[in-house]
């Protein structure tokens, strides 16, 4: 899954630690950090499989197994801001607990998640911008979501 934030994208994290989206936070408890990403990049890795071949099989047989990990990058602008998204991304990684995740298209779907920071950095580009990325070990999910249209405008 790639996804590119348009004008009306939004992306949420939650301010406290949430280990499984049965227990989500309510919307106020989510910090919007869609103005300081500049995109959202989610691998979903391959299922683990099992050979189940046997000697009187004509052509190999496997099994898929347990899912892969799944891993995201959040690629956004630096600032130092305290309600910027560098900020409370870089928080996230500091404590190191997972966070719920959401994002909302602007078509009223989406994705949500739980995923901790793995890891994160930052650099100066040409011109005098500067940018950062998030490494994400999601833990749970993603799960395709609707958006009710209440909640999306």
């Amino acid at each position: 899954m790639s996804s590119t934030l348009v004008a009306k994208s939004k992306l949420f994290i939650s301010k406290t630690t949430c280990n499984n989206l049965a227990d989500k936070p309510e919307d106020s408890e989510l910090i919007q950090i869609a103005c300081g990403a500049t995109g959202l990049d989610i691998q979903v890795a391959a299922a683990d499989k099992s050979d189940e071949t046997t000697i009187c099989d004509g052509s190999p047989k496997s099994k898929k197994g347990f899912p892969g990990e799944s891993t995201g990058t959040l690629p956004m602008l630096y600032s130092s801001d305290e309600d910027s998204a560098y900020v409370a991304v870089r928080k996230a990684a500091e404590l190191g607990d997972n966070r719920y995740m959401r994002w909302e298209s602007n078509e009223g779907g989406g994705e949500e998640f739980i995923a901790y920071v793995d890891s994160h950095n930052f650099g100066l580009q040409l011109k005098g911008i500067v940018t950062a990325s998030m490494s994400l070990v999601i833990n749970e999910g993603p799960e395709q979501i609707t958006i009710p249209a209440s909640l999306g405008e």
